[in-house]
C-alpha cells in the first residue's frame, strides 16, 4: 500500500503536525487547487496545503439535518467535500475563495 503525502496542518497556540492527507483536485473557475482532505478527531475537514489552514469542516445530511461526518467513508466525505466546496464558493464569491486560497493567513 502507498504511502499517504503528508502536509503540516496549522493548529492554534500549538506547533504544526504533520498530518497524512488525502489530495482533492477542486476545480471552480478557470483554478484547479490541491487541497488536503483530512480525518481529525473522527470527522473530515479540507485544507489547504501550502498554510495548513482550515478550509472547509465537512458536515453531511441526514434527511435534511446537518450531521457530523464521522460515519462518512473516504468517497462519500470526498462527495460531500466538494458539494460543500461550491456551496462556500457560492456564498462568498470565487474572486474572495481565490484571494484567500493565494495568501493565507491561517490565524
Amino acid at each position: 500500500m502507498a504511502k499517504k503525502p503528508v502536509f503540516l496542518l496549522a493548529l492554534r497556540n500549538l506547533p504544526s503536525v504533520e498530518t497524512p492527507y488525502t489530495p482533492l483536485m477542486y476545480t471552480r473557475g478557470t483554478q484547479t487547487h490541491k487541497l488536503a482532505l483530512v480525518k481529525r478527531y473522527g470527522s473530515w475537514q479540507v485544507c489547504d496545503i501550502g498554510s495548513g489552514a482550515l478550509v472547509w469542516r465537512a458536515k453531511s445530511d441526514w434527511k435534511g439535518i446537518p450531521v457530523d461526518s464521522i460515519g462518512l467513508t473516504i468517497a462519500e466525505a470526498r462527495v460531500c467535500a466538494l458539494v460543500g466546496l461550491d456551496s462556500l464558493v457560492d456564498r462568498v464569491g470565487l474572486s474572495k475563495f481565490e484571494s484567500v486560497l493565494s495568501n493565507p493567513k491561517p490565524f
